[in-house]
């Protein structure tokens, strides 16, 4: 009789390993592009609990008026100007914004956007300390883009998952182009 309860013990062990690793495997095949296009840096900020803001924009012309520092740069494109913000860190769902952020089937990888074709209308700021990632969003959510130190946007189709920001947005009352004009 012991012999089978060790069996039982040893058996349930190799189960637990064998469900483990293909939990894990499953969960790397999920997320491994998200995750290396986020990269080390912007990724833990996007994904653990960290400060969020929204900044709303419009593009303009450029103008050397005492308030440039509200003007933000993304690619090649206009400047654009910093027309609000709001603080989104204890808004509901944000879990759920975090994981979709990182679900490769949220994305159309092979989708390669022309930069000069998208209007961006947000930037997300995920913060914590004096880091920060920010993370532009188009006007009809299709596109987003990782912004570098240096205003180079990085911009892959996030179509899969645009009803769901625009409801999402929505719901936390920051509505769409239209209602922030």
């Amino acid at each position: 009789m012991d012999q089978s309860g060790t069996r039982l013990v040893v058996g349930l062990a190799g189960l637990a390993l064998i469900a483990g690793v293909g939990s894990w495997w499953t969960r790397y095949e999920a997320s491994h592009r998200a995750t290396q296009f986020w990269g080390k840096e912007a990724g833990p900020l996007i994904a653990q609990p960290a400060g969020l803001e929204v900044l709303f924009l419009q593009q303009t012309k450029v103008n050397n008026g005492p308030q440039d520092d509200l003007l933000l740069t993304l690619g090649q494109q206009q400047p654009y100007r910093i027309t609000g913000s709001k603080d989104l860190t204890d808004a509901p769902g944000l879990v759920h914004l975090r994981h979709a952020l990182f679900s490769d089937s949220n994305y159309l990888w092979q989708e390669k956007p022309a930069a000069e074709s998208v209007r961006w209308h947000w930037v997300l700021r995920f913060h914590r300390d004096n880091t920060q990632v920010r993370i532009a969003l188009s006007d009809d959510f299709s596109m987003l883009g990782k912004v570098d130190s240096r205003g180079e946007v990085y911009i892959v189709s996030c179509r899969p998952m645009a009803a769901t920001l625009r409801q999402y947005f929505q719901s936390i009352e920051l509505g769409g182009p239209s209602d922030q004009n």
